[in-house]
């Protein structure tokens, strides 16, 4: 099957159960419907698969193209949660801009120079007291430029990959969000995400499972084992980066990065759980 045609079953397989889900829950009124902030991630999340699946059809070019977008918006919002400086903002939004267009082609040294960097900056500009900042700066690097950049990793590694990156964390939240709001139950770590329960884990699970089996047939050579340790880089991985993103926010004392993106909040808010995803499948195919 051409990865476009099987592309389109999978959207339209799971955003049109999730519209019916929502039309289910919100018991058919328009009202309801309107306001729902159910309906509102459903629609941010369809027109993120939308350019994600745009993505994936133009190979390491619209992977890199993706990447350095995501991280240039992520790094804006992460700025001030890490309370850099003006200039500080502007080196990190920079260098995690640039992060998925250096790493695939100068791997390693890509890094090392910018982690340099941040660490000579405050030593040029005379200020000592400006380490921490550069030791943020540097987390906000390898957090978000450096994460990202494996999507274009995993582009070079066949569109499959890029899929089950992309595609399969966004079915893994939906399905994480919504069996969590349906069934509720005790929290799986109440001082950092009382909203993230042990029933929402189980829907990451049951939404890597349905992504992989919707993207296997990209796979044909996909072993059993293979598949066990996707699920549970996705599952896990996903629910590992909601919990990084929400201990960020807490420490910084705000409840969303943003506010732009209607159902979430800000972009990081809704791609916290794929810098986590992307580069532990880029890890997983590198010692397979």
């Amino acid at each position: 099957m051409q990865p476009a045609t099987t592309l389109t079953i999978a959207l339209i397989t799971v955003f049109g159960t999730g519209g019916l889900g929502i039309l289910i829950t919100t018991g058919g009124s328009w009202q309801r419907l309107r306001h729902s902030v159910l309906t509102q991630r459903y629609l941010s999340w369809l027109a993120l698969a939308l350019i994600y699946t745009l993505a994936v059809g133009n190979g390491v070019r619209g992977a890199a193209i993706l990447a350095s977008a995501l991280a240039i918006q992520a790094a804006r919002e992460a700025a001030p949660l890490l309370q850099l400086k003006q200039l500080y903002r502007t080196i990190l939004i920079g260098c995690c801009g640039l992060m998925p267009l250096l790493l695939p082609i100068a791997g390693q040294w890509s890094i090392s120079a910018i982690l340099l960097i941040a660490l000579v900056l405050p030593i040029v500009r005379g200020r000592v007291a400006e380490l921490e900042l550069a030791v943020k700066l540097i987390f906000g690097v390898l957090l978000i430029g450096w994460t990202l950049a494996h999507l274009v990793l995993l582009a070079q590694a066949g569109p499959a990959w890029l899929a089950l990156a992309l595609l399969g964390t966004a079915v893994s939240d939906v399905c994480a969000f919504t069996l969590g709001s349906l069934l509720g139950g005790p929290a799986l770590t109440p001082r950092i995400s009382p909203n993230k329960t042990w029933s929402g884990l189980i829907g990451n699970l049951g939404g890597a499972t349905l992504a992989l089996l919707l993207i296997a047939p990209m796979l044909p050579d996909l072993s059993w084992r293979l598949a066990l340790a996707v699920i549970a880089i996705i599952g896990c991985g996903g629910c590992l980066g909601d919990l990084a993103e929400s201990l960020l926010k807490r420490w910084a004392g705000v409840k969303d990065a943003g506010g732009w993106l209607p159902g979430f909040g800000g972009l990081l808010d809704r791609i916290d759980s794929l810098l986590i995803v992307a580069p532990l499948l880029a890890a997983l195919l590198a010692l397979r």
